[in-house]
């Protein structure tokens, strides 16, 4: 073995340690903490509230966990820090202050203060495409970024994927043929 060879070598095994290192290190970070104060890192106080009172709205708790029993708004905190660009960040704060001044102005109380008939009510008419006082003023990109977080955070959670889908992180052997419940719970990913 000739000096670039040993050089080369050296070099891939140190590589690929550093990258594996900070990878594992990359992961672990985006990863909810769990813990009930958490500081958000994208969002200020007073916008996490207003975004827990949404994802709590969305995926309430019944008899399964909702979304703030694995820690959803903690991950869209997250989301929103790392994978949308700043164009992106701006026009979520300006759609954020506008839903909010609207709430203000027709129900004179904050939406974490409203009850959970108006909440749902309110939402509703967000998500309605049809021409109102919202769609009107509130960017798309507020509330349609808040519950696709939402669903996406709620679904991919550890919880969920271990409890309430069937979910195969290494699939077994191939079985063509299987007889299926009503009860059964598959998670499919058709990405792949």
């Amino acid at each position: 073995m000739d000096r670039r060879e040993a050089l080369r070598r050296t070099a891939a095994v140190t590589g690929l340690s550093i990258s594996s290192s900070i990878g594992l290190g990359f992961l672990k970070g985006c990863i909810p903490s769990g813990k009930p104060t958490w500081p958000p890192i994208f969002l200020r106080q007073d916008e996490i509230k207003l975004v827990t009172a949404i994802a709590n709205t969305i995926l309430p708790t019944t008899d399964t966990p909702g979304a703030l029993d694995v820690h959803v708004p903690e991950f869209i905190d997250l989301m929103l820090r790392d994978n949308i660009s700043d164009e992106e960040k701006m026009a979520f704060r300006e759609g954020l202050e506008a839903f909010t001044k609207i709430i203000d102005q027709e129900y004179s109380d904050s939406f974490e203060d409203c009850s959970t008939e108006q909440k749902m009510s309110i939402l509703k008419a967000v998500d309605d495409n049809s021409e109102n006082q919202f769609s009107k003023t509130i960017k798309n990109s507020f509330y349609r970024k808040v519950k696709q977080l939402t669903i996406l955070g709620y679904y991919s959670s550890e919880y969920v994927m271990n409890n309430m889908l069937n979910y195969q992180p290494i699939p077994g052997r191939y079985e063509g043929c299987i007889a299926l419940d009503r009860d059964n719970r598959i998670y499919v990913n058709n990405n792949v």
